[in-house]
This record gives C-alpha cells, sequence and structure tokens, in this order.
C-alpha cells in the first residue's frame, strides 16, 4: 500500500474495521480472505473512507 499525500499514514484491519493496525512496508501482513484499509492524518485523528479488499492467498 502507499499513498500519494505526505504525512498521512496507512492502517489496516483484519476483523471488519474493530481493530486498526499500523501498515509498515518492511512488516507487511500476509493475509488471505477480506482485509479493510484506510489512511490516517499523522495524528491518527481523521481517517479516509474505508476500502475492503479481498485477497485469494
Amino acid at each position: 500500500m502507499n499513498s500519494a499525500f505526505p504525512g498521512v499514514a496507512l492502517q489496516y484491519s483484519l476483523d471488519s474495521g474493530t481493530t486498526w493496525q499500523s501498515y509498515e512496508l518492511n512488516r507487511a501482513p500476509n493475509v488471505s480472505g477480506e482485509i479493510w484499509i484506510r489512511s490516517v492524518d499523522y495524528q491518527a485523528q481523521r481517517a479516509s473512507r474505508v476500502t475492503k479488499l479481498t485477497s485469494e492467498n
């Protein structure tokens, strides 16, 4: 995952948005099934819309 905007962090959720984890390129998750992703401001006070992806790994 990446963002075109500086100062924006990326997060992902494996439990339909109940909890969010910070995405780090060097520790990218290996998932299969459904994953939700979003971007947040540097203080994690504002979040983007959520995008739901399905992986078939």
